[in-house]
């Protein structure tokens, strides 16, 4: 927290119990990451990268893809005609219960490949790809002290939802919709099994949850917040 690296990694160990009880310890090189939250001013202790070595832990986008039968793809800034048309409404819903802005389905951060919080990936290495979403930490249902709303669409909480969802895929969002409904109390249980969760955390994510499922119930509900905001980019 000193130091607070940029690039440069430091030398580390990560130590925990597993669940037979044994203490194990695995090498690893952390650095801090973040830019927003990584200034002294914003965060006293800021988010750290830890980079394990791959072959002793941890799932990354390219086991994600191999696990799927898919691969990742790397590009820089794409249109949205070269997305599933039925993930991406899915990301899009996804994105819209947990309360988050914090991404792009076709634009990447500077010098980086698209896109921003999205991981795109396909199974033929060729369009249409599949949109995967990541890092939720700037969502409502998390609703971390240090968030802040996008700037980009002048909210006054990260906890105010907004539908970024593309007026082409208007006509799929009944089936999209229908989809989190079916799942309406799987979803409810992950929240009743996080055991690391306050009684108060619990109960106030699941009234998060319920606003979301609310919504989607009722069709003047969903004509105002999802039909009348949805964008039309390219």
């Amino acid at each position: 927290m000193r130091d607070r690296p940029e690039e440069t990694y430091l030398d580390g160990t990560f130590s925990f119990t597993g669940r037979d009880g044994t203490e194990q310890t695995l090498t690893l090189k952390l650095r801090t990451r973040g830019k927003f939250r990584r200034k002294e001013e914003r965060c006293d202790f800021a988010p750290l990268r830890l980079n394990f070595l791959k072959k002793q832990v941890i799932e990354d986008n390219d086991d994600v893809a191999e696990r799927n039968g898919m691969y990742t793809i790397n590009t820089g800034n794409i249109s949205n005609d070269v997305l599933d048309r039925l993930q991406q409404n899915l990301v899009n819903v996804f994105q819209y219960l947990i309360g988050n802005t914090e991404f792009s389905l076709v634009g990447g951060e500077p010098d980086e490949y698209c896109c921003h919080n999205i991981d795109l990936m396909s199974a033929t290495k060729r369009t249409p790809f599949t949109p995967l979403a990541y890092d939720f930490d700037f969502a409502g249902i998390v609703n971390a002290p240090y968030a802040k709303p996008n700037p980009r669409f002048e909210h006054q909480s990260v906890r105010h939802r907004l539908f970024r969802g593309q007026c082409r895929n208007n006509e799929l969002l009944p089936g999209t919709l229908q989809q989190f409904l079916d799942k309406k109390d799987a979803i409810y249980g992950i929240v009743d099994e996080l055991e690391l969760l306050s009684s108060r955390s619990k109960r106030d994510v699941t009234r998060y949850l319920g606003d979301f499922f609310d919504q989607i119930s009722q069709p003047k509900s969903v004509d105002a917040r999802f039909i009348k905001k949805c964008e039309d980019s390219p």
